[in-house]
């Protein structure tokens, strides 16, 4: 069930709010905080163009919007089995005709707000329609049972084979997922 301040939250962020119904809106309960506490994480795609995902962090007996981006979702995967410190991969991006574009954002608490720790790409197609041939990329993600080490590998499949294979691990000082090895 939507509740109702969150269904009418994300219908003023549209043009035609009639258009958004209550059924189509996708909800989850997180905590991304290392202590109790409680995000909820929604989001709802109408179209290609008008979709949004948004966390909304509880204050008392109300929540506030934390956290947003304006994009098709493709996927939201929760990283982390304990009940805290929980973070977030959104794959979205967007696409048109003969392409396709999208991307791993992991959004993670830091003491600066929720925030986009890394990104990197999710899948990449543009049809031979548009270019002398097809061209394909694919990226997957894992993570470390702590949510500490990122390994992600992409995957170049046209017009000729390539993978490349990379660890980061987060920088707690930084709050960013930096590079530490590549692998080919």
């Amino acid at each position: 069930m939507v509740p109702d301040w969150l269904y009418h939250s994300l219908r003023k962020r549209f043009r035609y709010p009639d258009e958004i119904k209550r059924e189509e809106i996708t909800v989850m309960k997180v905590n991304m905080k290392p202590y109790d506490s409680e995000q909820i994480a929604a989001f709802i795609n109408v179209d290609m163009v008008n979709s949004v995902f948004v966390i909304f962090e509880k204050h008392g007996d109300h929540y506030d919007e934390v956290y947003c981006k304006d994009s098709f979702v493709e996927s939201v995967d929760i990283i982390g089995a304990m009940e805290k410190d929980q973070k977030i991969v959104l794959t979205a991006g967007t696409s048109g005709t003969g392409y396709v574009e999208s991307y791993h954002y992991v959004i993670r608490y830091t003491p600066e707000g929720y925030q986009d720790v890394w990104d990197g790409l999710a899948r990449y197609f543009v049809s031979h329609h548009i270019a002398p041939t097809d061209i394909k990329q694919n990226g997957t993600i894992s993570f470390d049972a702590g949510g500490n080490e990122l390994y992600y590998s992409l995957i170049k499949t046209e017009p000729k084979q390539e993978v490349t294979a990379q660890l980061y691990k987060y920088n707690k000082q930084k709050h960013k997922y930096e590079l530490a090895e590549t692998y080919s």
